[in-house]
C-alpha cells in the first residue's frame, strides 16, 4: 500500500473516531461495502484507541466481582451484616410479607391465650384490614410487630376496639 492510500485510511479512521456509536457502526459498514477488506484497517485503528479503556474496565469488573464474592462469604459469618444485606437486597415484597407473617404469628399467640368465650368475635372490616395490613408490613421491629399482633387479636375478639386513627397513631409511636 502506498503512502497516499495510508493517509486516506488515516483520514477515514480519524473521521470515524469521533462519531457516536450508532453512526460509527453504520459508517464503517458502508466503508466495508465500498472498500472491501480495507475498511478493517480503520476499524482496527478505531478499536485500538478504545482497547486500553475496555481492558481496564474488564479488569476492574473482574476484581470487583471477586471482591464481592469474598465479602459475601465473610458476611455470612456475621449475623448483623447478613441481616443488613437482607434488608438491602431482598425485594420489598419479601420483607413486607415477612413482617406481616410476624404480626400474624403474634396475633395468633395472643388470641390463643385469651380467655374470652368469643361470642362477640368477628373478622375486622375490609377497610380496617387494608389499612392494618399496610401498617403491619412496615413494622420491622419486634416491639411494633408485637403491638400490632395485640391490636389484631383485640380487634378480632372485640370488634370495633381500634379505629383507623388509632392504627395510624400506633404506627407512628416511638418509645
Amino acid at each position: 500500500m502506498c503512502d497516499s492510500e495510508l493517509n486516506g485510511l488515516e483520514m477515514i479512521s480519524e473521521a470515524a473516531t469521533g462519531l457516536p456509536a450508532p453512526i460509527k457502526k453504520d459508517f464503517l459498514k458502508a466503508m466495508m461495502g465500498m472498500l472491501g477488506g480495507l475498511s478493517n484497517i480503520p476499524a482496527a485503528w478505531v478499536r485500538r484507541s478504545t482497547q486500553g479503556i475496555d481492558d481496564t474496565t474488564k479488569g476492574r469488573s473482574l476484581v470487583a466481582s471477586e471482591l464481592a464474592k469474598a465479602v459475601a462469604k465473610e458476611a455470612t459469618l456475621d449475623p448483623e451484616i447478613l441481616q443488613a444485606a437482607a434488608e438491602v437486597y431482598l425485594p420489598d415484597k419479601v420483607r413486607k410479607t415477612k413482617n406481616r407473617i410476624h404480626v400474624a404469628q403474634r396475633a395468633a399467640d395472643y388470641v390463643s391465650g385469651m380467655t374470652e368465650d368469643g361470642a362477640n368475635a368477628s373478622a375486622p372490616d375490609e377497610d380496617w384490614m387494608n389499612l392494618f395490613s399496610r401498617f403491619a408490613e412496615d413494622a420491622t421491629s419486634e416491639r411494633l410487630q408485637d403491638m400490632f399482633g395485640r391490636v389484631l387479636a383485640g380487634e378480632v375478639v372485640h370488634p370495633g376496639s381500634f379505629n383507623l386513627r388509632t392504627l395510624r397513631a400506633i404506627s407512628e409511636m416511638d418509645q
